[in-house]
């Protein structure tokens, strides 16, 4: 019994020492390998319909934030054409105007704004990044997955090097 309480206590510590420091950390997310900034201070999820991850790097609720949330399923938004078009579309990287213009214009003040947009791919994954100084989104798409992730602290180049194993 002592042995067990001691394995599982090493489980605990193990995943946190490895957290703890400022190198990056591989982090398995619904079917793909991102590579995080490790020393986070609290790690949450939940999945369900809501289905997402958070790290926390800094102290004060709400800031310094990295999250992950898996809208492959997600039909609470009338994209009106394919997801991937859509998000291509909002980063002015599609002439296409095959989406619903409403839902453009609402994400583009949210999305959009002051923010540096462009998109980082190769033959079998697209993303599409917002970046500006008070918040970055990144929108990943491979297969049928798609997957958002956001921070309140990181860069469009920081963003990138979490999906460093599938661009250049």
């Amino acid at each position: 019994m002592s042995r067990l309480l001691f394995i599982l206590f090493g489980m605990l510590i193990f995943p946190m020492s490895v957290l703890s420091d400022n190198s990056s950390v591989k982090f398995i997310y619904s079917g793909f390998d991102f590579y995080i900034p490790g020393g986070a201070s609290i790690i949450g999820t939940k999945g369900g319909r809501e289905n997402f991850t958070f790290f926390r790097y800094g102290s004060n609720n709400g800031k310094e934030f990295l999250a992950f949330s898996d809208i492959s399923k997600d039909d609470t938004i009338e994209y009106g054409c394919d997801v991937q078009e859509f998000y291509a579309q909002l980063a002015g990287r599609s002439s296409s105007n095959s989406c619903s213009q409403s839902e453009i214009a609402s994400f583009k003040k949210y999305f959009v704004g002051n923010s540096d947009t462009g998109e980082w791919s190769n033959t079998d994954f697209t993303s599409y990044y917002f970046s500006n100084n008070e918040h970055s989104f990144l929108f990943v798409f491979k297969d049928d997955k798609v997957i958002k992730i956001d921070s309140d602290f990181m860069d469009k180049n920081e963003l990138k090097r979490i999906i460093s194993q599938y661009v250049d």
